[in-house]
């Protein structure tokens, strides 16, 4: 707020709101720190060393020069960026009995969400895809299907391709996740579209409702 009314009062004065030239001063502006009574104009950050013996000999080099350039190390890595995690769940499996997706240890996360994923069939020779978007979790979604088969909803993907391809029996299949698009619905939309309009009309899964999406035509 202190440094609003400085620059309000710059506007008041006829100067313009953006001259920070006018609006600094000495406890509110930490922008040229490095500058002490004019000995330096710039400042150089060099990697930490033991002893700083490398911000020494730049140093060095910086004097013999007559350079007004103030040298600093650069932070180092911290204990703590060492030992924590952004997402301490990566890579661990769940614990729910009911996670196909962990239970047969596919190489997917099944706790990411709004993302594009695809089932591929393992048993056909074309491997026919599946390719789906949801918001919700991969473990959410793919037990949706998982239960939509096993009530033989013909609108289940899974299904429909086990009566037209193996005689209605269960098929060996694999998930993996195309494109992350969590916060972004959009382009999750129309990442999907994208990616079933690239599939051949022989290995594609999905029904014709669900190309229904406006085609996107390269520019």
């Amino acid at each position: 707020m202190k440094r609003y009314d400085l620059r309000m009062k710059n506007v008041d004065d006829g100067k313009s709101y953006y001259d920070l030239e006018k609006v600094n001063n000495k406890d509110d502006d930490k922008h040229d720190w490095y500058k002490e009574g004019d000995t330096y104009e710039s400042v150089l950050s060099v990697e930490a060393t033991p002893d700083s013996d490398y911000r020494k000999k730049v140093e060095a080099i910086v004097k013999k020069h007559d350079m007004k350039i103030k040298v600093v190390e650069r932070v180092g890595q911290t204990v703590k960026s060492m030992l924590q995690r952004s997402n301490p769940f990566q890579g661990n499996l769940c614990t729910r009995e009911d996670c196909l997706i962990c239970t047969k240890d596919l190489p997917v996360n099944c706790r990411e969400r709004g993302c594009v994923y695809q089932f591929s069939c393992l048993d056909c020779v074309r491997r026919n895809k599946y390719r789906g978007q949801t918001g919700r979790s991969m473990y959410e979604r793919n037990g949706e299907h998982m239960k939509n088969w096993d009530d033989d909803l013909h609108s289940c993907p899974l299904k429909r391709h086990a009566d037209e391809c193996h005689g209605g029996h269960r098929f060996n299949f694999d998930v993996s996740i195309l494109s992350k698009c969590f916060g972004k619905p959009s382009r999750r939309l129309i990442t999907e579209a994208v990616m079933i309009e690239e599939l051949k009309d022989d290995e594609v899964m999905n029904s014709r409702r669900e190309w229904s999406y406006t085609c996107l035509n390269k520019v």
